[in-house]
């Protein structure tokens, strides 16, 4: 009987739990998010489909976003490289 060391066997696991990539995803939403956040304290936003989602009416944080936009994007993939993030969308406050 041959024995696994612990760390490949969890790797293994994880791969087999995450075949949907959710966890990569939501790790990566993470980064983005912390990075955005850094920029901008006060932002409730998301991260789907390669573009961040921020919800909120309000046109002066839309203009401070616009302003900042390739800033915060330039940011985002100087960090990661990894990470594709193409645009940042607006929709109204979440209900």
């Amino acid at each position: 009987m041959s024995f696994l060391k612990l760390k490949e066997l969890l790797v293994g696991a994880f791969q087999r739990i995450d075949h949907t990539s959710h966890l990569k995803e939501k790790k990566e939403e993470d980064i983005v998010l912390g990075i955005l956040k850094k920029h901008i304290p006060t932002i409730d936003a998301e991260v789907k489909h390669g573009a961040i989602i921020v919800y909120s009416h309000s046109p002066i944080l839309s203009q401070k976003i616009r302003i900042r936009e390739n800033i915060i994007l330039a940011d985002i993939q100087r960090t990661n490289p990894e990470i594709i993030i193409q645009r940042i969308l607006f929709k109204g406050p979440r209900s």
